[in-house]
């Protein structure tokens, strides 16, 4: 389709007939001294200023003088006589300038002040110089006589460029009758401060009605809307036309593009024929059909139009091509693109042609017309890749050329993510596994976990590989929130703690997933040290009772009996009634050595829980026993292995505790017979291996207790509630080596 620029161009052609100026340069005829741009049309401004250096402003002509004045923001120009002035020259040369004294300038030597305003207003909007109209607006606006071809030509420029300081400018100048009596340049106005997007329902409401407007205006109006964007209004301008009878066959034509855009083709092909049926020696009008017989595919009527013709431009041809292809009329477009390729055979129709080959179903000569163009071929911008795609549907032979342009097309030109999606899939549908995903990479490092993409990718990884683990890494990296635990679990997932080491802070600890996850890497990489610092942080912030028991457990398992004593202590603040609380506040106060308190807690325990149970009963026996109350502790002893004796349905620590009471009751054959059938029965477990070679050395039995520690066994430091029976096995087996070098 057409660019709105296209429209923009047609309308600043028409825009002065249709309000009544059949020609733009009117304002300019060959007498005036004040020369409109188009007079110089065979010149660019880049050679109308040369021209002025060398024969206007240096050397001076006699006849005017040109002083510059060092100043802020200030040249003056001053002059006596103007017969050869070329105003379009002066806004060229003084188009960088921020202001313009004008009453030091030439304009107030002249007789007709307002004309040459006017003319001076008209080359500066030729030249951009939007800022110096809008001065010359608002300090002279006042003196001058208006004209309706002035006002409208800027409200239009205003348009075009937007530019709404100049019409607000002149809103601040003219009167409310010169608006009250122009309604159609009142509307302009409207529409010079309206963004370029679509508007809201009530704003349409205001604007969508065009019955005050002749049908002149009415394309202008459409016109306009289109280029800002506004569609709707556009096409409803058009709807509303009736006729195209009395309008200037040139605005007719605009129309016609109008019609194309905004497909009514059908409409515009009846307003068209009406007009030529008035008008039948019109040649625009002639051309208005043609675009839009094209466009419908009258494709008979529409060659026989142009064997008429005895020359047909190339860009005509190209236009009517265009208009076929943009509605798929494929015949007619393939026909029209051989003749421009018959009479204007360039790179560019070639790609024109093959655009029309391919429209016609034919890949294979779109692709071999392409590569034939060499290094010319990049103008057929994504042509190469359509006709490479419709290919390789039937042909296999086409997929690995499909693949290289894919990413060829990739590095050279802007893809949205649609078309990089559509090329990732298509990949895929044809086995490049690898070459898909690094597509979807790309598109998915934005989106969400939840995200279609997201979710094809880690499927399609399968197994992943380094470089993807890095990807899912600079995801966590920038993901907030639930995001970044997506992305933290899938590395978990995977084993890859280094990399969930080195996306976690101290900060973190505050958010009890992430701190349970820290704590679990830390303890696969088995930065033991590490860990410690960070169950004595978590020990000293949490305020959850639970949380604070899961963190002593752990401090347990790390054999940090300061920051369990801690950790319970707040626990025991927070809690004073807890038992459980009670109880390990009590193992770890007499673990280190503070009996007396042991015996508090103790006491304080019982008072909830007055038979107690074997462990802590055992516990309180050697508490007692440290605080010299011997009797209560033999008697609590005693008392307990009959109890652990007469049970037969023991678990592992009841036998355990009855092999400790045996051993210091002197009965060592049982307390043997206890631990061998232990290990025989979990031979793995160190902490029985480490406790019974204390026996045995206690015995002085040291090969015995070597063969026990000397057993390869698989220590498995990454299970925490391993890690004080390892720590214990290997102090008996320093113990062990230290007595054998004495012996």
């Amino acid at each position: 389709m057409m660019k709105a620029e296209t429209i923009k161009k047609c309308l600043r052609v028409f825009f002065f007939s249709a309000l009544g100026f059949m020609e733009p340069l009117a304002l300019a005829d060959e007498t005036s001294p004040f020369l409109f741009s188009e007079v110089l049309s065979m010149e660019s401004w880049e050679e109308k200023h040369a021209r002025g250096v060398q024969n206007f402003l240096f050397p001076f002509k006699s006849n005017l003088k040109y002083h510059s004045v060092p100043h802020e923001f200030y040249d003056y120009l001053y002059a006596e006589d103007y017969s050869s002035l070329d105003l379009d020259l002066i806004a060229y040369e003084f188009r960088t300038l921020e202001t313009f004294d004008l009453s030091n300038h030439l304009l107030f030597a002249q007789n007709e002040v307002s004309q040459s305003i006017a003319d001076l207003m008209i080359s500066s909007l030729n030249a951009g110089q939007y800022y110096f109209v809008e001065n010359l607006i608002r300090f002279h606006g006042r003196s001058m006589l208006w004209s309706e071809d002035l006002v409208s030509w800027i409200i239009y420029q205003s348009i075009e460029w937007n530019q709404p300081n100049l019409v607000a400018a002149l809103e601040s100048t003219l009167e409310d009758r010169f608006w009250q009596d122009h309604p159609f340049l009142g509307l302009l106005v409207s529409i010079t401060y309206l963004p370029n997007h679509q508007l809201d329902e009530n704003h349409l409401a205001v604007f969508s009605n065009f019955k005050p407007f002749n049908s002149s205006e009415k394309v202008i109006l459409s016109g306009i809307f289109y280029a800002k964007g506004y569609l709707y209004l556009a096409r409803t301008a058009l709807e509303e036309l009736g006729s195209l009878t009395e309008i200037d066959p040139d605005l007719a034509y605009c129309a016609a593009q109008l019609c194309e855009q905004l497909n009514l083709v059908n409409e515009g092909l009846v307003l068209i024929d009406e007009a030529r049926d008035k008008q039948p020696d019109s040649p625009m009008l002639d051309k208005a059909w043609l675009l839009l017989a094209a466009a419908s595919g009258k494709t008979r009527e529409v060659m026989t139009a142009l064997e008429l013709e005895e020359h047909v431009p190339e860009e005509w041809l190209r236009t009517l091509f265009t208009a076929a292809a943009d509605y798929r009329h494929d015949v007619l477009a393939l026909k029209l693109v051989q003749w421009l390729n018959r009479d204007y055979g360039n790179v560019q129709n070639q790609h024109y042609l093959a655009q029309a080959y391919l429209l016609n179903l034919n890949p294979i000569l779109t692709i071999n017309l392409i590569e034939k163009m060499g290094d010319k071929k990049s103008l057929a911008g994504d042509l190469h890749l359509q006709a490479l795609t419709k290919a390789s549907d039937k042909y296999l032979t086409y997929r690995p050329k499909l693949r290289e342009e894919i990413f060829h097309h990739l590095s050279h030109y802007p893809t949205s993510p649609k078309e990089q999606r559509e090329l990732a899939y298509r990949l895929l549908e044809y086995g490049y596994r690898e070459e898909a995903s690094i597509l979807l990479m790309d598109l998915a490092y934005s989106l969400p976990s939840s995200h279609a993409d997201v979710q094809t990718l880690l499927t399609l990884w399968g197994d992943p590989s380094s470089s993807s683990f890095q990807w899912v890494f600079n995801k966590a990296k920038r993901a907030q929130d639930s995001e970044r635990e997506f992305w933290l679990n899938y590395l978990q997932e995977y084993h890859q703690y280094a990399m969930l080491a080195a996306l976690f802070s101290w900060e973190d600890l505050s958010h009890p997933y992430i701190a349970d996850l820290y704590i679990k890497t830390l303890q696969h990489l088995e930065d033991y040290a590490e860990l410690s610092q960070v169950v004595s942080y978590l020990g000293e912030r949490e305020e959850s009772l639970e949380r604070l028991k899961k963190i002593g457990e752990l401090a347990k398992c790390l054999d940090c009996n300061e920051t369990v004593e801690r950790i319970y202590y707040r626990a025991y603040q927070k809690s004073p009634h807890d038992k459980e609380v009670l109880k390990e506040l009590g193992y770890v106060s007499a673990a280190l050595g503070k009996y007396g308190n042991a015996e508090y807690l103790a006491n304080l325990y019982y008072a909830l829980e007055p038979s107690g149970e074997p462990h802590f009963n055992y516990h309180y026996a050697r508490v007692l026993e440290k605080n010299n109350k011997l009797k209560r502790a033999e008697a609590l002893y005693k008392s307990l292995l009959q109890q652990l004796m007469a049970d037969s349905n023991k678990d592992t620590q009841l036998r355990l505790l009855q092999a400790r009471l045996h051993r210091r009751f002197k009965q060592a054959p049982k307390a043997i017979e206890i631990y061998s059938q232990l290990i025989k029965e979990q031979p793995d477990n160190l902490k029985i291996r480490a406790e019974f070679a204390w026996v045995l050395m206690d015995l002085q039995y040291y090969q015995d207790a070597n063969q026990i520690l000397s057993t390869t066994i698989e220590k498995d430091t990454k299970q925490l509630h391993q890690f004080k029976s390892i720590k214990e096995f290997e102090k008996a087996r320093e113990k062990l080596i230290a007595e054998l070098n004495k012996t």
